[in-house]
């Protein structure tokens, strides 16, 4: 099931490959799991591949790698740049910019103490390999980064759980950090409002 849902995850944007790279390394190094597992693993990936192909066949009208040509023209060829070239560091001020800071700071700071203090975890060694080949391809654009949100949630608790263990009380009992978190959700429901009811495209 985890096989076919990242064969799936990897049609619908091709970037995931980085992730599903990361997460059979894993597989392999972290947990260790046995030839069976892997194999069904690697079946359940393939599958949904294999279904995309059929499809450029029948739609294209002849036989295409569409995942080979996209990677190709885009970076090989370097299509990808001739719409822009941004520094390393640019996902990291504009997260900053566009989930209105300074909460923004909590989404970047969550990333970082996940792969800091976990660094044997699955989710771990599926976003390491995709952010560093997205901070060192030339060409960024912010939507590039929607295939880690739903990790967020995730990584903002774990972030919370160990600063929380590390500092107790003085920590999760502090008026200032009680008030800010609670204006994180209030300013999170009001802006979900807003953009809830503007063009997508405004």
């Amino acid at each position: 099931l985890t096989g076919l849902l990242m064969g799936l995850a990897f049609l619908f944007r091709f970037q995931v490959a980085l992730m599903i790279v990361g997460f059979f390394l894993w597989l392999v190094f972290i947990r260790r799991s046995g030839f069976k597992p892997m194999g069904l693993f690697s079946l359940g990936l393939v599958l949904p591949v294999l279904a995309g192909t059929l499809s450029d066949r029948w739609f294209y009208g002849h036989w295409v790698i569409t995942p080979y040509r996209y990677f190709t023209e885009n970076l090989v060829a370097g299509r990808a740049a001739t719409f822009g070239v941004s520094p390393w560091y640019y996902y990291i001020t504009e997260t900053f910019m566009n989930a209105i800071p300074p909460f923004s700071l909590v989404f970047i700071a969550a990333v970082f103490l996940w792969i800091l203090f976990r660094p044997k975890d699955p989710v771990t060694w599926s976003l390491v390999p995709f952010l560093l080949a997205h901070f060192i391809i030339g060409h960024k654009e912010i939507r590039f980064m929607f295939p880690i949100i739903g990790f967020l949630p995730l990584m903002m608790a774990g972030g919370w759980a160990f600063l929380a263990g590390k500092y107790g009380e003085r920590l999760t009992a502090g008026r200032a950090v009680r008030w800010s978190v609670a204006s994180f959700w209030y300013v999170n429901l009001a802006m979900t409002a807003i953009l809830v009811f503007r063009p997508a495209d405004s």
